[in-house]
């Protein structure tokens, strides 16, 4: 399977997500540091987001007095997440890294966080367990892992097979179907610039596990749950909720 993810997080992704406010990064985070506090008794001390993106909870974290490091393979997300660290004297930092090789020391941080579905992009069971086990080894020991995932079931039942958006700059037409053994949502994201006429194409494919398979890598990567929600907003879990949000620890 091709690494979709190398080329399509730039400049069009950030186009086509700026509606994802700081606001909503700001609610996100307060829900995940209160889980934190009933976990651990305490905020953490040093945080790392993976997939940070444009830096929304990175500066979430910042204006609540958390050091944070933010790690993306995306050179033009990383931009924009240094600039919104800028006013906060928070020593945090965004870093150019890949997820699956952290830039990061081992056993170093309170919390691990992985924000807006950054999980599923890899092509196998094993690769998504050693995934998982890198992103644990830089826990520390009572450190407690963030996943935000999608629920399979959810996306099966309200797949939206087309659809077009429009910004200032370009017209996003996106198409989503699902694999042939239907373990896969993927999308394809033909995006026409408005100025030159030029267009490009991007895919997506993420895979489906469902809260038992999660459950399952997580305990092969030497992590078990210690708490699962079905969306923000301390919504429960259920089968049919609108995510799956997971919090882990490493195993004893």
């Amino acid at each position: 399977m091709n690494e979709w993810f190398v080329d399509w997080f730039g400049s069009e992704y950030l186009d086509l997500y700026a509606h994802r406010s700081n606001d909503e990064a700001n609610m996100q985070v307060e829900e995940v540091l209160a889980r934190f506090r009933i976990l651990r008794a305490q905020l953490p001390k040093l945080a790392l987001d993976i997939g940070c993106g444009r830096g929304r909870h990175l500066h979430a974290l910042a204006r609540r007095k958390v050091c944070c490091v933010g790690v993306d393979r995306s050179h033009e997300a990383l931009k924009q997440a240094v600039r919104a660290l800028q006013d906060y004297s928070s020593p945090c930092v965004a870093v150019e890294g890949d997820m699956r090789h952290l830039p990061v020391a081992s056993d170093s941080f309170d919390l691990v966080s992985a924000f807006f579905t950054t999980f599923g992009y890899l092509a196998s069971d094993a690769e998504h367990v050693a995934l998982l086990r890198e992103w644990a080894r830089a826990l520390k020991p009572d450190g407690v892992l963030f996943l935000d995932y999608l629920n399979p079931k959810r996306v099966r039942d309200t797949l939206v097979p087309e659809s077009r958006k429009e910004t200032a700059s370009a017209i996003y037409d996106e198409s989503r179907t699902f694999s042939p053994d239907g373990l896969r949502v993927e999308k394809r994201i033909k995006v026409t610039d408005r100025g030159t006429g030029k267009t490009s194409v991007y895919t997506e494919s993420v895979r489906l596990y469902a809260r038992e398979d999660i459950e399952s890598l997580l305990e092969k990567s030497g992590q078990r749950i210690v708490h699962v929600q079905g969306d923000f907003g301390t919504v429960d879990w259920s089968p049919d909720a609108p995510r799956l949000l997971v919090w882990a620890e490493r195993s004893k």
